[in-house]
């Protein structure tokens, strides 16, 4: 419920011109068994992230600079800014993502090691695209829909098979 109290004080901010809520709330359980047994906490603090991550809404504001938007963040809430740094559009989530990743890949031992892999790669160069200063806000927008689909596409090859 505080999310949503946020979003909205947010939404009313005149700089804020859109929040795409996610297309994912629940991410699929991870299979332990295809892991590397020792590198549990670091695979959890990894899932944490993804998962969080993936749940993310998407804010657009209408700053034509980043030391625009930097100087408006200092004038908002902290929870409303707290709220605001999960935004998609922002790099550091997208780099988190890309470093988790790349350890649920190492420690994989199931047996669509090729295809998780192939996954990863795929994952990482979207995410490279993503970081990219000339896109435009669509072009990011449409880049972190296919990351996300990427990415969830991942955690189905890792999740537990009923």
């Amino acid at each position: 419920m505080v999310h949503i109290a946020l979003e909205q004080v947010l939404a009313q901010d005149p700089h804020i011109v859109s929040i795409i809520p996610s297309k994912y709330t629940i991410p699929p359980d991870v299979d332990y068994s295809l892991f590397e047994l020792e590198s549990q906490t670091i695979i959890d603090h990894g899932l944490d992230v993804i998962k969080t991550y993936l749940q993310y809404n998407i804010i657009i504001d209408n700053f034509t600079t980043h030391e625009e938007r930097r100087a408006w963040r200092k004038t908002l809430s902290a929870e409303v800014h707290s709220y605001y740094k999960q935004n998609k559009l922002r790099r550091n989530p997208i780099t988190g993502v890309i470093g988790y990743i790349a350890v649920l890949d190492m420690c994989y031992i199931g047996p669509n090691k090729d295809e998780v892999a192939s996954q990863a790669e795929k994952i990482s160069q979207t995410i490279n695209l993503v970081k990219e200063d000339y896109l435009d806000v669509n072009d990011k927008i449409t880049m972190i829909n296919t990351l996300d689909t990427l990415i969830y596409s991942f955690l189905d090859l890792i999740a537990i098979k009923k």
